[in-house]
């Protein structure tokens, strides 16, 4: 096994998933510096009331300074992070430094889930590199502070942007309107849980390219304007108005549920 290349090892290991990978790296030399060096990065991390994960933080940290310090391309950087509220100061800081590692690095599909609705994602600096191809944030928090607004200067476009998921994030409809608006060829867009979109009536409109849409329990979604849209998944209080949607053929999906 030791003759295939580093990259076709990259490869056969980017099909497996990240605890199968780790078990492979025990069976060669090549095989455990291909593993070091693997493009796809999955961290999961647990805070109990009897502890803050100080330990596989640390591990964390490790290993994103080794990429760091020798500059491994990262391709996919999934962050799963469950914490209490009183370990916030010292856990963010540090998913902000790995984060920005992988940004640095040049990730291209990105994954940031957390416990507390609460982490201030930087959601503009990672559109601003134009290279990202997948964003699927959990728990994270797009509102910005209310001494700032979303100028021309902070909202840039990203062309390589092609799936956005959105669960229990905070965000509100400036906000969305502006990602939409700056991502302009999103063809999977997942939005769910975004409760503090109840406070306005809201619109997902101007969207050409977006094909699948999947929305559950956003109140307040008015209209959905999205003349390409092949598939609709809808589970929510009140069934929005569709304009200007394709017309859906036998072998296209709408599925509307509503309470």
């Amino acid at each position: 096994m030791d003759v295939l290349s580093e990259c076709v090892i990259h490869k056969k290991l980017s099909y497996l998933s990240f605890q199968e990978s780790a078990k492979l790296s025990l069976v060669s030399k090549t095989w455990l510096q291909a593993w070091l060096t693997h493009p796809n990065l999955e961290f999961t991390l647990l805070s109990s009331k009897h502890g803050n994960n100080i330990h596989d933080r640390k591990i964390v940290d490790q290993v994103m300074e080794r990429y760091r310090q020798t500059k491994i391309p990262i391709e996919k950087f999934q962050l799963s992070v469950t914490i209490l509220s009183l370990h916030r100061p010292f856990v963010f800081p540090q998913m902000d430094k790995w984060l920005g590692i992988a940004l640095q690095n040049g990730v291209k599909d990105l994954s940031c889930e957390v416990s507390l609705p609460s982490y201030p994602f930087p959601i503009f600096t990672f559109l601003a590199p134009k290279s990202l191809r997948e964003l699927v944030l959990l728990g994270c928090n797009l509102i910005l502070d209310h001494s700032l607004s979303i100028t021309t200067t902070q909202v840039i476009s990203c062309h390589s942007l092609r799936k956005l998921s959105l669960t229990e994030v905070g965000l509100d409809d400036n906000m969305l309107r502006a990602l939409l608006n700056c991502c302009p060829l999103i063809d999977d867009f997942i939005i769910e849980h975004c409760r503090l979109l109840t406070k306005k009536r809201f619109k997902i409109c101007g969207s050409p390219s977006v094909k699948f849409l999947a929305i559950e329990n956003c109140k307040g979604l008015q209209e959905i304007d999205a003349p390409n849209l092949v598939s609709l998944e809808y589970n929510g209080d009140q069934i929005p108005e569709l304009k200007s949607c394709k017309k859906v053929s036998p072998t296209e999906e709408i599925t509307i549920m509503s309470r």
